[in-house]
């Protein structure tokens, strides 16, 4: 390895030095001529072979005084130089004129070389230093090593870029370099190409090949909302699978902040992190804290662990600190914890859910603590054509203020599968619910059959592509359900299972699918959907015998479900209800599209849209994000959120990134209603990101 080589050199010694013993062992006598090739053992029995043109062998002392293009290979090291001197019994080199040492961690080449593979002490003049792993080139007059990839530049440079002029360099009297800690410079010059830009008399920057423990780079930053700002982390290696992030934050306008957050990835895919921030706010601003954890993974006795948890104590706190559009104007937390096992077919699913409603603190919403599921999908019994499955729940409602209760639901299932003809399959589904509930209301309990009866049949033909094959698939479904009507008004509300009787339904789907299959590489076939289109609607017998007095229509919203991936670079897809009664319209629609033809060319679009209800005011906003690289290597991005409601306005960013061969600058614009900020900054490669 250069590091080990290098370390190994012989500290202190000169070219001059070098050059005068070679010419004194070379006049002396007790040498003897061998062939220009040679092998020894060194003292620890590792083989140091020589290939030159002219051979000296002394065996009292075991030196081997080699000229004329030598080459001595050792292990992994390949060393060629005009001379070289090796010491058996010290394991010593110097070498001199066209020095070259390569290995598997990189290159160095100079004028002089001297090193000693056990003291791990060496100096190389008028050299340079090539390591792969992180680009990092060093040169100098002097580079000396003392100790495992710890070196010492005279007169010297560092760099991570490549060529005879870099694109950026720090030129220094001398430069202290520990790869995979830091750099230390005195006297230093940051160059642009070979001109200096600034001179600083001191300067400390990180030399990190892999991940180390240390401070972050510094981020500065300016805001309308926040004020001037400095941010200094310090990142701390825990283990192999764990780290954390300690921040502090500087504030103009809102405090100092403080963060911690910590990332672990255990043993059967258990991964997940936890962050930790509060604020001590100044001049009159309020203190405020959030806390979330994120966790999934599997536990013993065959669980699975899963949570999602936030806790914020002011919608505040959001509005100053949420990154993205949808978080820094959310109205509500939920904090969500989820513990699964399967039993055979059986699937149970311990739940807890508390929400905490932002902008109304006062506000009392229904909380689920905790809840139990146990569920079996409609199993075969045996060879016949029936099929059986259940659905059960446990769940206790919270409420601070009254409502709460437990509610025990049970709803086992009896069905067939028919074949009626080669077309058209019949399943009838008969079941069972049962609830019961215990409140401070009193106990209350409801058992109801319920029937159902779904119709549907596949209809498909295949398209020769050549070597492709392309499916056309047609699925009409037809289902009805009942159940009778009974009186449920004293029963407690907590969610819609607690109104389920004088249900009379009959729901019809038509979908349609477009399936390609390929031929993979190794021949095996590939499928990809191309299109899926469904269009389904419910229509409510009840309601049209007058049974329901809801003022409710019997036909419902036409749903249009569309997921188009015609090429493999794009995807439209969208899920819209247009109602069917009057001059209704479009009720909702959510819609987007993708079109990614790199990791750096992408466009989106994305439209939402909600109609007016008595509960909500009338949305409709249009996203996009667009990332180019036509420019290269300028680099940018837009991205917009815009509601097309007036008065309201969401978020606009815009960025540009100008990436050299191991540099790039860049700038970024970020607005939002109540906040505008600009960011600039800049990036070494393997030095890291300094941002302004």
């Amino acid at each position: 390895m250069v590091d080990k080589v290098l370390g190994s050199m012989v500290c202190g010694v000169r070219q001059s030095v070098t050059l005068l013993l070679l010419m004194v062992l070379f006049v002396q006598g007790g040498w003897v001529a061998q062939a220009a090739a040679a092998e020894v053992l060194d003292e620890e029995g590792q083989a140091v072979t020589f290939q030159s043109d002219l051979l000296e062998f002394r065996k009292e002392t075991g030196q081997v005084l080699a000229s004329g293009s030598v080459v001595l290979q050792h292990g992994e090291t390949h060393l060629s130089a005009d001379r070289i001197l090796w010491q058996n019994r010290l394991r010593d080199v110097v070498a001199d004129g066209s020095v070259s040492l390569q290995n598997g961690a990189g290159e160095a080449t100079g004028r002089s070389l001297s090193y000693n593979l056990t003291t791990e002490l060496g100096l190389l003049e008028q050299g340079a230093v090539f390591l792969r792993r992180g680009n990092f080139r060093l040169g100098g007059a002097e580079i000396e090593q003392y100790g495992q990839a710890s070196y010492r530049v005279a007169e010297g440079s560092f760099t991570t870029c490549d060529g005879l002029i870099p694109d950026w360099s720090f030129t220094a009297a001398q430069v202290d370099v520990k790869v995979g800690d830091f750099a230390v410079a005195r006297h230093a010059w940051f160059r642009i190409r070979d001109y200096p830009v600034f001179y600083m008399p001191y300067l400390i920057f990180p030399v990190k090949t892999e991940r180390e423990s240390g401070l972050l780079t510094p981020r500065f930053g300016q805001s309308s909302k926040r004020g001037a700002s400095l941010s200094l982390a310090w990142y701390q290696v825990l283990d192999r699978h764990m780290d954390a992030t300690l921040q502090f934050d500087y504030m103009s306008r809102l405090g100092l902040g403080k963060g911690l957050e910590y990332r672990y990835l255990l043993g059967n895919n258990n991964l997940g992190s936890a962050h930790l921030y509060h604020v001590s706010g100044f001049s009159g601003e309020p203190d405020l804290h959030a806390l979330d954890w994120e966790h999934a993974g599997s536990l013993p006795g065959g669980f699975y662990l899963s949570a999602d948890t936030q806790h914020v104590e002011e919608r505040l706190f959001l509005e100053n600190f949420g990154k993205v559009a949808g978080e820094y104007n959310q109205d509500v937390t939920v904090s969500e914890l989820w513990l699964q096992r399967s039993f055979g077919g059986v699937n149970a699913v311990l739940r807890a859910r508390y929400i905490r409603d932002l902008a109304a603190p006062d506000a009392d919403p229904l909380q689920r603590l905790p809840e139990l599921n146990l569920n079996q999908s409609l199993t075969r019994l045996g060879q016949s054509p029936l099929f059986f499955g259940f659905a059960s729940s446990l769940v206790n409602f919270d409420r601070e203020q009254g409502g709460a209760g437990q509610r025990l639901y049970f709803r086992p299932a009896l069905a067939a599968a028919i074949r009626v003809g080669p077309w058209l399959d019949v399943v009838p589904e008969l079941a069972v619910s049962q609830r019961l509930y215990f409140s401070g209301q009193g106990d209350a309990d409801r058992l109801l059959p319920e029937l159902g009866t779904t119709l549907g049949t596949h209809l498909s033909r295949v398209y020769s592509l050549g070597v492709d094959r392309l499916r056309h698939s047609i699925e009409p479904t037809v289902r009805y359900s009942y159940v009778p009507a009974r009186d449920e008004g004293h029963l407690p509300f907590f969610d819609g299972r607690d109104r389920i009787a004088g249900q009379n339904l009959l729901e019809y789907a038509l979908a349609t699918r477009l399936t390609l299959r390929q031929s993979g590489v190794d021949g095996t076939p590939q499928y990809r959907e191309l299109l899926f289109l469904k269009l389904s609607q419910v229509y409510d017998i009840a309601v049209e015998r007058g049974h329901r007095e809801s003022g409710e229509k019997p036909l419902s919203s036409l749903r249009v479900e569309l997921d188009a991936r015609l090429a493999a670079w794009g995807q439209i897809g969208m899920d819209a209800q247009v109602g069917m009664h009057g001059d209704s319209g479009l009720e909702r629609m959510s819609a987007a599209v993708k079109v990614n033809r790199s990791e750096t060319d992408s466009l989106q679009f994305d439209y939402v849209y909600r109609d007016q209800t008595a509960d909500n005011p009338k949305t409709e906003y249009l996203g996009f994000m667009v990332q180019s690289a036509v420019l290269a290597p300028l680099f940018v991005s837009l991205e917009g959120r815009y509601s097309l409601q007036p008065g309201l306005e969401l978020e606009k960013v815009a960025a540009a990134e100008y990436r050299g061969r191991c540099w790039s600058l860049f700038v970024e614009y970020r607005h939002r209603p109540d906040d505008e900020q600009i960011m600039l900054g800049f990036e070494l490669s393997g030095l890291g990101r300094v941002v302004f």
